[in-house]
């Protein structure tokens, strides 16, 4: 069973991630390290 409060907080981290690689190029690689 999937808790869906901690998956509900990865997806939104997951966003922020695609956002940051999508708009800053260049910190993302810092970021996903």
């Amino acid at each position: 069973m999937i808790d869906t409060n901690n998956f509900a907080v990865f997806q939104e981290k997951v966003k922020i991630r695609l956002i940051i690689l999508v708009y800053r190029p260049k910190k993302s690689l810092q970021v996903l390290i």
